[in-house]
């Protein structure tokens, strides 16, 4: 009898303490929206091997979104750089990794900041099945290209931005499009990081 009860209670506390997915959701929110530039700064990945000719910067480690109670974190987008070593040219790149019950065929990005739209098609990078008993889940892992020029304009007038100025939009082929916002300050941090702007 004392089992069932210290077994029951057991029971009681776990399920106070579990987080619902709702409430994930708004951590995910608050957490990306507290992203500043000095935040983001500190956490780019910079990578820069003496056999390479490009030095590469990442936003990946700065945010990844968790989902439901057991916070599972598998979509991801962030935004990348390869940085030129003679030229000081830099190409930056928004990825996008989508998970989905079948194939979503995501073919391109659109992008808009105040009067400026710009497009953008996807470059496919990976691509994977994982099937089980209960189904399968398409993982797609694809990049859009963003001009250099889209960048400077939010870099130029940060302080003016707010958060949901920015929209992107991935068109898909076998899916409904999915739009979202960027933090400002993800994208103008890599981009004054990359740039050696200030």
């Amino acid at each position: 009898m004392n089992r069932v009860f210290i077994s029951g209670l057991s029971g009681i506390v776990l399920v106070g303490c579990m987080t619902t997915p709702t409430q994930v959701q708004n951590e995910n929110v608050t957490r990306y929206k507290a992203m500043s530039l000095a935040s983001v700064k500190q956490c780019i990945d910079v990578t820069d091997n003496e056999l390479e000719s490009t030095v590469k910067y990442s936003t990946q480690s700065c945010f990844v979104a968790e989902h439901g109670m057991m916070r599972m974190k598998w979509d991801d987008g962030f935004i990348r750089a390869w940085k030129d070593k003679k030229t000081g040219i830099a190409q930056y790149q928004i990825y996008i990794t989508d998970y989905g019950n079948n194939w979503q065929y995501p073919y391109k990005l659109n992008y808009k900041f105040g009067d400026s739209l710009e497009s953008s098609d996807a470059e496919k990078i990976f691509s994977d099945v994982d099937c089980s008993q209960y189904g399968c889940t398409h993982r797609e892992d694809v990049g859009f290209t963003i001009k250099n020029e889209f960048l400077a304009d939010l870099s130029d007038r940060y302080q003016d931005i707010r958060f949901d100025d920015v929209k992107f939009r991935i068109e898909k082929k076998n899916s409904e499009n999915h739009d979202w916002t960027f933090n400002p300050a993800e994208l103008v941090g890599l981009y004054r990081m990359v740039e050696g702007v200030e």
